[in-house]
């Protein structure tokens, strides 16, 4: 007998992640892509609706349900692969996928405290060539039914502090140096998957000859 995994639109939606929807249209307003109106209106919404596919309407218009989004970054790229650590106050804080995709181009800069909140979506951080917000860069994510990959250059620590609950984390192939700075990874996953891939990790492409 073979059991059908039920539609993720259906699924029911919890009070946090009501305020996760909520945040996301918090921040659209504060950057002014809404009006109060549209506040107002759309939290009203989120609060009432019941399942994720009566969540995902709300914010449409707000987020890519496409396979790509950009961000530009002012971030120098260092010689040789060593992330640097850079200020930079127009680098993203947020990164959001609610049934959809988010995938910067490769370069991306992370702040010293950035968030990530991912509800049966994909988020894919390309850090090489990039850099970081401080020595001790902490991202905190919210992962329901996920996908978080993060790609790190040599030079970079990571440490996972995320609570885990029937999740998932890999990471491999980092090549950290004495003195490096270091991603910290905390917040909570919740039947959800975390990857991070540093510069050793052998690829396909590697192993069939076909890459350096």
């Amino acid at each position: 007998m073979t059991v059908q995994p039920p539609d993720p639109a259906s699924l029911r939606a919890s009070d946090h992640d009501r305020q996760l929807v909520a945040d996301l249209i918090t921040a659209a307003y504060a950057d002014g892509r809404i009006t109060r109106d549209e506040l107002d209106e759309r939290l009203e919404a989120v609060w009432n609706a019941r399942t994720f596919g009566e969540l995902t309407p709300i914010t449409s218009d707000l987020v890519s349900q496409g396979p790509r989004v950009q961000y530009a970054t002012t971030a120098a790229t260092p010689s040789g692969d060593r992330l640097p650590v850079v200020v930079d106050p127009t680098a993203p804080r947020r990164f959001h996928a609610i049934l959809s995709s988010v995938s910067p181009d490769r370069g991306v800069h992370l702040p010293a405290h950035g968030s990530a909140a991912i509800i049966m979506g994909e988020v894919k951080l390309d850090l090489r060539g990039g850099s970081l917000g401080a020595e001790e860069t902490v991202i905190d994510i919210t992962n329901v039914m996920g996908s978080l990959k993060i790609t790190v250059p040599a030079g970079v620590g990571v440490r996972d502090e995320t609570t885990k609950i029937m999740a998932e984390s890999k990471i491999r192939g980092l090549a950290p140096t004495p003195g490096c700075p270091v991603l910290v990874i905390r917040g909570t996953q919740f039947m959800a998957e975390l990857k991070v891939n540093g510069p050793d990790r052998p690829s396909l492409g590697r192993i069939l000859g076909i890459t350096p």
